[in-house]
């Protein structure tokens, strides 16, 4: 494929991000916002992602890593060594339940304690405040993490390398627009919304496999969107109502 060609498919990348990130979810209730913003991510990140990839030749980077990345992953790996078996898999997979575990544990003792829940960036408005809402926040927070990894992690970093030659590049665009993306979240949430990519690409560079940074970005929502809501509202119904 020709660099004009690789070009447009980027410049098509980047026209899907912006009308995924202009598109506000709209409704009357919170339950309908939810859908939409899961349907339009699904749309521009997901589906569209997808056919950016069959349409550069490169599907077959959903189930392995491309060569186009291996510049990146041997300098990761004469930096930290490399990776050897399936351990670094089940020890990001505890490291992430724990986290999470010890995170509600932590909203729980606040929450115990009078105090408001504490979490990076502003999410208050995200949080299920709606009977029934907590089962679509959880699909919600999974469907986000599909999407926006084989977006961010995939589908942006290998156009943009295939555009410049340089996949150092491609990685650098992909967590900008990572980060932009929640740009709702105020300041504090997009520095800590950048770190959060950075590692979740490093997990993807160095496993090689896309699901296990899904798992990771899924659990972060989960614990974001539902677990520490529902403590709230368990502990302080009335806390758990203004989240």
């Amino acid at each position: 494929m020709s660099m004009i060609a690789h070009i447009a498919l980027t410049l098509a990348g980047l026209a899907l991000y912006a009308w995924r990130l202009r598109g506000v979810a709209s409704g009357p209730t919170q339950i309908d916002r939810y859908r939409g913003a899961m349907a339009r991510s699904l749309i521009a990140f997901g589906a569209g992602g997808v056919a950016l990839l069959a349409l550069s030749g490169d599907v077959r980077a959903l189930s392995q890593r491309s060569d186009a990345f291996s510049p990146v992953a041997t300098h990761l790996d004469q930096w930290f060594g490399p990776v050897e078996g399936a351990g670094i898999e089940l020890a990001v997979m505890l490291g992430f339940a724990g986290g999470v575990v010890v995170g509600g544990l932590i909203a729980w003792r606040r929450l115990r304690r009078g105090k408001r829940d504490w979490t990076i960036g502003q999410i208050a408005h995200l949080q299920p405040r709606e009977p029934g809402a907590f089962g679509w926040a959880a699909l919600l927070s999974i469907v986000a993490a599909v999407t926006e990894e084989l977006f961010f992690r995939l589908v942006v970093p290998l156009l943009v390398s295939r555009a410049t030659g340089d996949a150092w590049i491609g990685f650098a665009v992909a967590l900008a627009m990572f980060a932009f993306a929640h740009r709702y979240q105020r300041w504090a949430g997009v520095a800590g919304t950048a770190i959060g990519g950075a590692f979740l690409t490093l997990l993807y560079l160095r496993t090689g496999t896309l699901w296990l940074p899904i798992a990771a970005h899924a659990a972060i929502n989960l614990n974001g969107l539902v677990i520490r809501p529902w403590l709230a509202r368990r502990i302080s119904p009335s806390t758990g109502s203004r989240s």
